[in-house]
């Protein structure tokens, strides 16, 4: 604008200094009534800051519960769009209905949406506003709604965790049979092959295949033995005499030998019945009967090993000492195999169950690792269980607030403020006389160009 005009506009202004004063004036005075009639309205503000990190409790790892480093503001533009519209939902401010109906004030969610509003400041904290005609209504309003929304976060959050913890308990049950299940397959195979540790079982049975072993070959030791024995036997047998010089007087007692003999039989039987029978059967028990009254006998024709006789012959101890030699060498040869067929039986039986070791120790393995893989996931389930159930219990701080962000009475402050009520007034005012001035000048211009 050239100097000429500016001095041409501000001459006019002055020209109309009166009208501008006046409009002025009537603005003033208006605002001022205005002001005197208005209802006292106050405002007080909250914030809600949103980390960026959530703490978390983990029972497993101590790393998890111990922050590593400052707490930040989540600046993504997702949390930024999901609290603007939880906020503009509504549901925050159906809930501070609900708190205000709880604590017995009777409060419509439509107020609420009038007074309060939220918003996200460029520190990512959520800015709350409340307004009432009540100080204390407005604290209330804006702590209430700040309160309202970290519930509803919290819930938000919380859905998730709460059907896994459903999950998990439905879970765990069915873990339990599952290890269960393998357990009792584990001690039914145990069953099934008759034992109750198989490594223990396997060491046993081979120590027994040695003993065997070496039983067997002391049969074969002891067979050469009496092979041995028996040619030799035969040959000092014969080189003896059947009967040799005794007393005159005197004879010895036939029978007592005789008894001897048949002792020596029974023995003989005895013997090698047991390698057939038990003691308690009764062959063998009618033979230890036969033995023991053959005994008694024994004992007491030895009474009388000698009577009155004419001759004086007697027969020959040493070849009655061979002839007891040779049976038992008899008896022994003839327990031989019986005693190497029962051993070589056991043995059989031993090595074809040592021969199904390696396939049923892979069994047992396998049934183990099935075990474990469900003891395994018992823990896991159960763990995950426990770990979210004291998570749920702790609850989920998903804002930070406290009460230096929290509204009070303190920071009401009350809108509009009289002197912001005078001074808009004051300039709205000057501004209309202004341009009333300015287009009186202009109209009074008009006439003068154009008097017609």
């Amino acid at each position: 604008m050239s100097p000429d005009r500016l001095s041409s506009v501000l001459a006019a202004l002055y020209r109309r200094r009166l009208a501008i004063l006046l409009i002025a004036g009537a603005t003033l005075a208006s605002a001022l009534v205005f002001s005197a009639r208005l209802p006292k309205v106050f405002v007080v503000r909250a914030t809600v800051f949103v980390p960026k990190d959530m703490p978390r409790l983990s029972l497993s790892s101590e790393t998890s519960n111990i922050p590593q480093g400052p707490v930040l503001p989540d600046v993504t533009e997702g949390t930024r769009v999901g609290m603007t519209g939880l906020i503009n939902s509504g549901a925050v401010h159906d809930r501070v209905a609900e708190v205000f109906a709880e604590r017995g004030i009777t409060l419509d969610p439509r107020k609420v949406r009038r007074n309060v509003f939220g918003d996200i400041d460029n520190f990512q904290s959520l800015v709350v506003y409340a307004y009432d005609r009540d100080p204390r209504m407005a604290v209330a309003l804006a702590n209430t709604f700040v309160q309202a929304f970290e519930e509803l976060m919290s819930r938000q959050v919380a859905r998730a965790p709460e059907e896994n913890l459903r999950a998990f308990e439905q879970e765990v049950p069915r873990a339990e049979q599952a290890l269960q299940a393998a357990q009792a397959a584990r001690a039914d195979f145990l069953a099934g092959i008759g034992t109750a540790d198989l490594e223990a079982e396997f060491n046993l049975q081979s120590q027994q295949r040695e003993r065997i072993l070496d039983q067997l070959q002391d049969l074969d030791v002891q067979e050469r033995q009496v092979n041995a024995e028996g040619p030799a036997l035969d040959l000092a047998i014969a080189g003896r005499p059947e009967f040799v010089l005794a007393s005159k007087q005197h004879s010895p007692n036939s029978a007592y030998y005789q008894v001897l003999r048949a002792l020596a039989d029974a023995r003989a039987d005895l013997v090698v019945r047991l390698l057939t029978y038990t003691s308690e059967h009764p062959i063998v028990r009618a033979l230890n009967e036969r033995v023991r009254l053959l005994e008694a006998r024994a004992a007491e024709e030895a009474r009388t090993q000698y009577v009155p006789g004419p001759q004086n012959e007697t027969l020959d101890q040493v070849a009655l000492g061979l002839l007891n030699q040779k049976l038992q060498s008899d008896v022994t040869r003839a327990s031989l195999q019986p005693m190497r067929e029962t051993l070589q039986v056991r043995l059989a039986q031993i090595e074809s169950d040592l021969a199904l070791y390696p396939e049923r120790r892979t069994r047992l393995e396998r049934l183990d690792l099935e075990a474990a893989a469900a003891r395994d996931y018992l823990e896991q389930v159960s763990a995950r269980t426990r770990e979210t159930a004291l998570q749920l219990a702790r609850g989920f701080p998903v804002t930070y607030t406290d009460e230096h962000r929290l509204a009070s009475e303190d920071d009401v402050k009350q809108i509009p403020t009289r002197p912001g009520i005078l001074f808009f007034s004051t300039f709205a005012g000057l501004a209309m006389g202004v341009f009333v001035a300015l287009l009186m000048e202009m109209l009074a211009r008009m006439r003068a160009n154009y008097p017609f």
